[in-house]
């Protein structure tokens, strides 16, 4: 007999017969025998169908928060929680593994008020400010006097609290502006581009002058196509913060254990038998780091290019001095709906990725597009933003007309096929989405200046913006309405001088790039781990994040658990979302 309500009961019998969960329609009056009355019961503790879902999360709990560890608290510089305002322990884990980087340190500690009192706007508006507020209040002394025993680890004056921060951030985005649980990568890509954007007009005055923070996690991904059965090849370059692993159950070396296990015990849809010391339990499936990298380098064939096949292959163009690691786990299953591989990938101290590293053009190799029609073609060739023809390819092979695909690509400056694909289905029901892109040289006005497409420029200049300011916008964006509208309203508190910083709205010639073509750091590719940020859950849009990372002289482990600050005794190294790897030849 399970947990007693009055709608009814656990009941389980061990009869030989049943051995089962089952039903009892004289339930009340067998209880009424023992001198319990049904009806004045209360649920005080999970059914076996609770406990049977958190038996399921039960391990990686344990293991990811260490729950089980009699923990060492910790407190001082460094090492300050931040207090969880309600699903927002993606955005505390995030700022954990970022903020405390030394660069991030260096640019935003602000101890003598400098930087928040030379703020443009009102503070709660200013995202520098915000920053500078986050990275001082956890770097500082304010909120990290040493641990003692018996110190409350929710009093306000002991924690940061961010919560203008994630008002501001969140402020224009649908899902980081709501209270739900977030994708923690998908945070982190955004946070580093509102902070690139709010560093355009703050670098070399509020800020020591140098390269946008989101700088130091960018690097150029190579991609090699080659023409099957030829010598024809072409090699392009994006640029991109995180690298990606993609994680297949096929590759776990213990595939057969984990195979044979669930073969013997098949899944069961009702709430089973109270699981009893000495029951099996499921081997995780273990996939090598090793396997998911060979995937990555790995050729994919059959792609269509210009009328022909082609294969594709990826390499790291540039090391960058951080490196992002995101293990793929999670997927859309047969059903639609989002799951998470559940396994483990053991990922090591040190990392080495020379072998990635691209090579370009080799001898014996011709590029593709140097024919003698080439020249012709360049002379109509817009002077705009180019659709790059890597990321076309695989909208094309995808069943997407390849003029959408171009403009998918120039909407979203380049930046890669997923998020060329979100831009399509976002606007796949445009009357001129499979029209071809417009010429950049308009009425032939020369190839000085890209042409500014007029509805856009109407529009945007009807939300009352300056007719300058849009253009320029519309050029720092390569064409796109929606980013310019958005770059536009994230700078309203100061467009002359945003706009002065891309070089001006008359549009001088390298002004669209902005800081964006600042070349990529690089370095030989050894990388020591810094830190990282676990998820535990099903998928990323519920469960809790943990974040752990190196800290001191000694490199010690330190878990941040939103306001729990401790010392790690068993780092999850196996069961972690993203991992922050550092160049070993970086500048200290």
């Amino acid at each position: 007999l399970g947990t007693i309500t009055p709608q009814g009961a656990d009941v389980y019998s061990y009869a030989p017969d049943e051995d089962d969960m089952v039903k009892d329609p004289l339930l009340a009056k067998h209880l009424e025998h023992w001198g319990i009355d049904a009806m004045k019961m209360e649920k005080t503790d999970k059914t076996l169908a609770e406990m049977e879902v958190d038996f399921n999360l039960s391990y990686d709990f344990s293991r990811i928060c260490e729950s089980g560890e009699d923990l060492v608290r910790l407190r001082g510089p460094g090492l300050i929680g931040l207090k969880n305002l309600g699903n927002s322990c993606y955005l505390n884990s995030t700022v954990q593994l970022l903020m405390a980087l030394p660069e991030a340190r260096k640019r935003y500690a602000d101890s003598d008020m400098k930087i928040r009192t030379s703020a443009p706007t009102e503070a709660p508006q200013d995202v520098v400010t915000q920053v500078a507020k986050i990275v001082s209040g956890l770097t500082g002394s304010r909120y990290g006097p040493p641990w003692k025993e018996g110190d409350d680890e929710d009093d306000p004056k002991l924690l940061v609290s961010p919560g203008m921060f994630r008002a501001l951030i969140g402020r224009n985005h649908p899902e980081f502006s709501s209270g739900r649980q977030q994708d923690a990568a998908e945070f982190l890509q955004y946070f580093l581009e509102q902070l690139s954007r709010a560093e355009r007009t703050a670098l070399g005055s509020r800020l020591e002058a140098g390269g946008p923070f989101a700088s130091l996690f960018e690097f150029a991904m190579e991609e090699r196509l080659a023409e099957t059965g030829g010598q024809r090849v072409k090699y392009s370059s994006t640029r991109q913060n995180m690298f990606g692993l993609s994680i297949k159950i096929e590759d776990a070396e213990n595939l057969a254990e984990v195979a044979a296990f669930r073969t013997a015990h098949p899944e069961q849809p009702e709430a089973k038998k109270p699981k009893t010391e000495g029951d099996a339990e499921e081997p995780k499936p273990i996939i090598p780091l090793k396997t998911s990298l060979e995937r990555f380098a790995a050729s994919e064939d059959g792609i269509h290019f210009r009328g022909m096949t082609v294969s594709k292959t990826s390499s790291m163009g540039t090391m960058p001095r951080y490196l992002l690691v995101q293990l793929q786990r999670y997927y859309v299953d047969e059903k639609w709906c989002p799951n998470k591989l559940d396994c483990k990938v053991p990922m090591p101290d040190k990392l080495s990725l020379e072998h990635l590293r691209g090579k370009g053009v080799q001898p014996g190799e011709k590029e593709f597009g140097e024919e003698a029609e080439a020249p012709a073609a360049a002379k109509e060739e817009p002077a705009g933003l180019q659709a790059d023809e890597m990321v076309v390819v695989q909208l094309v092979s995808m069943d997407i007309a390849e003029n959408a695909a171009k403009r998918a690509a120039v909407a979203t400056q380049n930046s890669g096929a997923e998020a060329a694909i979100a831009w399509y289905f976002e606007h796949s029901g445009d009357p001129d989405v499979n029209d071809p892109l417009p010429s950049g040289g308009g009425g032939g006005g020369g190839g000085a200046e890209p042409a500014v497409d007029p509805e856009a420029l109407m529009m945007l200049s009807s939300m009352g913006f300056s007719e300058p300011h849009v253009k320029a916008a519309l050029k720092a964006c390569g064409g796109s309405t929606e980013r310019a509208a958005d770059w536009l309203f994230s700078h309203a508190d100061d467009l002359d001088g945003a706009v002065a910083a891309l070089g001006g709205g008359g549009g001088g010639g390298g002004a669209a790039g902005g800081g964006t073509e600042t070349p990529c750091e690089d370095g030989v590719g050894e990388y020591s781990l810094v830190g990282f940020i676990s998820h535990i859950g099903r998928n990323t849009s519920s469960g809790h994040y943990v974040c752990h990372m190196k800290r001191g002289e000694d490199g010690g482990w330190v878990i941040f658990n939103d306001q729990k600050v401790a010392k790690s005794e068993s780092p999850p190294l196996e069961l972690g979302y993203l991992y922050l790897y550092r160049r070993d030849d970086a500048p200290r």
